[in-house]
C-alpha cells in the first residue's frame, strides 16, 4: 500500500528521509508518514523541523489548559526545562509510526527501505525511560490538572515505546549502535540548556552523559559485546561506562532490521496508539485506502 485517505481529509503517504533530515544524517533512509494537513504525519522536513523545535526546547504554552490541564507558572516553567531527550524520543517515535501504520490505528504501514543501521532509531539503554519519566514528572510538579485517562494512555503508550526499543537493544552485538540522543541534545544530557545539564551534572556526576566527549562524537554508542560505551579514543570512565553497560550486559546475537520491524509492528501493536508528538487522534475518523 503506497498511500491512504482519512475522511478528515488527510491524504497519507511514505516518505523516505533525507541526509539532511532534521533528526540527522543517521536517520536518512528510514520512513516518516507524510500528510499534508500535518495530522497524522508531516507535510515535509520543514515541518517535522517546526515541530522539533516546539520540543527541544520544550514550550511551557503547550501544557496550558486542554487535556495536559498545567496553567503558567513558574513551576510549570521550572518542570518543562528538566524534561530530557524529548526531541530523540519524537524522531525514533515518528519512525515507528511509519513502519506500524501508527500500530494499527491508519491503513498504511511504510517499508524501512534502505535504512541500514537499526541503532539509529532505537535510544540507548534507560534513555526513553528518561524521557517519559521527566515527560510524566511535569504534570506533578507543576501541580496540572490534568485529564487521567488521556494522562494514563500517554503515559502507557510511551512504556509501550520503551519497552519494544528495550527488546531490540536486548540482542545487540559488536558494533551495534543507538541513539544517546540528536545533536540538539546529547551535549547537554538530553536538557534543553546547558545551564540545566551542568546542574544536573554537578548533583549527578556518575551520570554516564555527564562524561560526553566534546568532540568526534556523533551522538551514537557502539556495542562492544558487553556495554554501549563511545567510539573510538573518546571513552569515558570505567564507572561512567558501567551505567550503560549494566543496563544490557550479556546479552548477544544480531541486531537487524527485521527484528526493528518485528517489535515494532508486533510488540508494540499489544496497545493501541497515536502519535506521542500530538498531532494524531486518539480514535480515527472512517478511512479508505489505496495502493
Amino acid at each position: 500500500m503506497s498511500n491512504a485517505t482519512l475522511s478528515g481529509g488527510s491524504q497519507l503517504s511514505c516518505a523516505v528521509l533525507s541526509a539532511s533530515n532534521p533528526c540527522g544524517p543517521a536517520f536518512a533512509g528510514w520512513p516518516m508518514l507524510k500528510d499534508s494537513l500535518n495530522q497524522y504525519g508531516f507535510s515535509d522536513e520543514a515541518a517535522l523541523a517546526a515541530a522539533l523545535a516546539q520540543v527541544a526546547p520544550a514550550n511551557a504554552s503547550n501544557f496550558v489548559g486542554n487535556e495536559r490541564g498545567c496553567t503558567p507558572s513558574q513551576l510549570l516553567d521550572s518542570a518543562v526545562a528538566s524534561m530530557r531527550y524529548q526531541a530523540s524520543f519524537l524522531c525514533a517515535d515518528i519512525v515507528r509510526n511509519a513502519i506500524t501504520g501508527i500500530n494499527g490505528l491508519i491503513p498504511l504501514k511504510c517499508s524501512s527501505g534502505q535504512a541500514s543501521d537499526p541503532g539509529a532509531v532505537i535510544m540507548c539503554p534507560g534513555l526513553c525511560q528518561v524521557a517519559t519519566s521527566t515527560y510524566q514528572n511535569v504534570f506533578t510538579n507543576a501541580k496540572c490538572a490534568a485529564n487521567p485517562t488521556w494522562l494514563a494512555q500517554k503515559i502507557s503508550t510511551r512504556n509501550t515505546d520503551c519497552d519494544s526499543m528495550d527488546a531490540v537493544l536486548a540482542t545487540s552485538s559488536a558494533g551495534q549502535h543507538c541513539l544517546f540522543g540528536l545533536a540538539s541534545e546529547f551535549p547537554n544530557c538530553g536538557f534543553a540548556t546547558k545551564v540545566a545539564r551542568d546542574s544536573h551534572c554537578l548533583a549527578n556526576s556518575n551520570d554516564f552523559c555527564c562524561s560526553a566527549p566534546t568532540s568526534g562524537f556523533d551522538g551514537y554508542l557502539v556495542y562492544d559485546g558487553k556495554q554501549y560505551g563511545y567510539p573510538g579514543s573518546a571513552t569515558p570512565s570505567s564507572n561512567s561506562g558501567a551505567v550503560i553497560g549494566g543496563a544490557i550486559g550479556g546479552v548477544i546475537a544480531a541486531v537487524l532490521i527485521a527484528v526493528v520491524v518485528w517489535y515494532f509492528c508486533f510488540r508494540g501493536a499489544t496497545k493501541q496508539r497515536a502519535s506521542e508528538s500530538g498531532f494524531a487522534a486518539t480514535s480515527l475518523p472512517g478511512t479508505s485506502a489505496s495502493s
